[in-house]
């Protein structure tokens, strides 16, 4: 007997699942989204076991004749897949997943209306498909493994040419994703792009060039980071596509051309962790939650995406919540990316000329095998002089914004650019929260340490994923959705 097709008995495998768990009736549409077929192969599937006896009705999946098998009832049954197509929705969201947990039972309750035995049923099922796994009481976020060893290969930029080294933020998303392919059991291989004689190109983690992208059966799918415009290229995106591989494109500075129609996104989604309006949506809310009617956004960096896409999204919440709230913007036409005018004024305000002298002097000293010699250093220095740039900057916003004595908080665009509000105000007696509450975005590490309220971008969240979507792309959940935003939480702290 000739072998069925390979969709037609992907479909029928599907609903072969189907009949083993007694799951509750779906649409055809549905059920072929979910099993990644066309909706005209998924309908032969069913007709073929309905004509077989297997499925009757409105395709509720059966044993045999409606009275030979007792089922649930079909509102019930049907329920409970809204319910698990709802919880997985939300996980892969990451609106229900906070520091790799999801929410308590009693929080998930609560967010679905539900009894607490009809959510465990609905956990154990999204469980069974290897995306949750208990961990004591609770339960984690946790791609399925794979089925066969493989390794996600993870393309990086690299500012400086000697260094294997990334932006703060884009580190530590890093090793979120690293311990997240350890849980699914896969290996990440990182390649790094650097910039020479113009062009970006490939090497492995000791600078050692590369021919071309790691390649094979090993390799499920590639992650491709752009935290800025100069880690994107054409042609490795290109690469990228002919292998007919996932390819999860994270996209931190909104640089990704979405109107190139000429290639073949079909396996390719674009993740948005850090640069989506739902940000500045919830931190919107929350200063208005807090009493706050007029508000300022602040940034130096508004010639980036990522800055005026958090704008738009707080400016939304405000427009609508009327009854005479207001939202300013104060803001320099710069970028976090083109960091040498913010350098060069920090270098001027610190005296950085005759620091640099004496750095070149040291090096010069220095033993032939001492790793890197400068470039630490320099990198180290760079940070000092831009933090002292950007601080120069904000001090003309934070005087603008001084100066309508209305404002009484200030949304500010990044951590890195809110830090100085803290010495600004001090210098002035301004008090915090008293007079002015003061929150930004990426909760770095710093924020902790200086006790400043800021927006966490759940990279946990996000990592799981992209994972999850490299592993098993053909899932139903993204067979509809291209770009994909990954919802944060607002880490409350002293200065709000």
């Amino acid at each position: 007997m000739p072998r069925p097709p390979a969709g037609l008995q992907k479909a029928r495998e599907y609903l072969d699942s189907r009949i083993a768990r007694k799951a509750g009736p779906m649409s055809v549409h549905a059920l072929g989204l979910l099993a990644g077929v066309s909706y005209k192969t998924m309908w032969k599937a069913v007709r073929a076991l309905k004509a077989d006896g297997r499925l009757h009705g409105n395709y509720r999946v059966s044993g045999g004749s409606p009275k030979a098998r007792p089922s649930l009832p079909d509102t019930f049954a049907s329920s409970l897949d809204r319910l698990e197509q709802r919880l997985t929705r939300d996980v892969l969201d990451g609106a229900i997943v906070r520091d790799g947990n999801v929410h308590s039972v009693k929080e998930l309750q609560a967010r679905y209306g539900t009894s607490s035995e009809t959510l465990r049923k609905v956990l154990h099922k999204v469980g069974e498909e290897g995306l949750i796994a208990p961990r004591g009481r609770h339960w984690c976020i946790q791609p399925a493994p794979a089925k066969k060893p493989a390794a996600i290969v993870l393309l990086a930029y690299m500012q400086y040419p000697d260094d294997f080294a990334l932006p703060p933020l884009e580190r530590e998303f890093l090793r979120t994703c690293e311990m997240t392919c350890l849980s699914a059991q896969v290996s990440l291989t990182i390649v790094a792009l650097r910039h020479d004689a113009g062009a970006l190109r490939l090497s492995d983690m000791h600078g050692n060039r590369l021919a071309a992208l790691p390649g094979g059966r090993d390799i499920a799918g590639y992650l491709y980071m752009l935290q800025s415009a100069e880690a994107f290229d054409a042609s490795i995106m290109k690469a990228l596509i002919a292998l007919r591989k996932p390819v999860a494109v994270l996209d931190g500075a909104r640089v990704f051309p979405r109107e190139e129609k000429a290639w073949d996104l079909q396996r390719v989604r674009i993740f948005v962790p850090t640069a989506h309006q739902r940000a500045g949506k919830d931190v919107a809310r929350y200063i208005l939650s807090r009493g706050h009617r007029h508000a300022a956004y602040i940034s130096p960096f508004h010639g980036d995406a990522w800055s005026r896409v958090r704008y738009a999204g707080t400016q939304s919440v405000f427009e609508k919540a009327g009854d005479g709230v207001s939202l300013s913007l104060f803001s320099a036409a710069g970028s976090i990316k083109e960091q040498g005018p913010y350098i060069k004024q920090g270098m001027a305000d610190s005296g950085g000329t005759r620091i640099s002298r004496l750095v070149r002097e040291w090096s010069a000293k220095m033993p032939a095998y001492f790793p890197w010699k400068t470039s630490k250093v320099t990198e180290t220095l760079a940070s000092y002089f831009l933090f002292q740039g950007i601080g120069a900057a904000m001090r003309r916003l934070f005087d603008q914004a001084m100066a309508d004595p209305r404002i009484s908080a200030w949304i500010i665009a990044s951590d890195h650019a809110a830090h100085a509000a803290l010495p600004y105000c001090k210098e002035k007696g301004i008090a915090i929260p008293g007079r002015i509450a003061v929150i930004g975005f990426d909760d770095a590490i710093e924020s902790s340490e200086l006790d400043l309220t800021s927006y966490n971008f759940n990279f946990p969240a996000a990592a799981a994923t992209i994972v999850h979507f490299i592993l098993h792309p053909d899932a139903g959940f993204w067979q509809h959705r291209r770009i994909v935003e990954t919802g944060g939480r607002i880490v409350q702290r002293a200065t709000t």
